[in-house]
């Protein structure tokens, strides 16, 4: 799996657990370190959850983006759902 959709789930599942923490999401959080996805896919230094926006647009679509403090790199992911 490409190392950015890894990133992707992992911003995304640590911004619902700070939202709603459950037992699952945590075990779904520890898997996706496990893998290395709380690492830049660029410079591989961990990630900083408050450069990660998710946001909805005019046209009602949610548009997500990741820029990596480290390193400066910019990501913009895909909306297609993977599980």
């Amino acid at each position: 799996m490409k190392r950015q959709i890894l990133l992707r789930e992992y911003l995304r599942t640590s911004r619902r657990l700070k939202a709603r923490p459950s037992m699952d999401g945590m075990k779904k959080l520890h898997y996706l370190r496990f893998l290395g996805a709380h690492q830049c896919p660029s410079c591989e230094e961990d990630v900083a959850l408050d450069t990660y926006l998710c946001l909805r647009d005019e046209e009602g679509k949610v548009r997500e983006s990741y820029r990596c403090p480290s390193c400066g790199t910019d990501y913009s992911f895909p909306q297609e759902v993977i599980h």
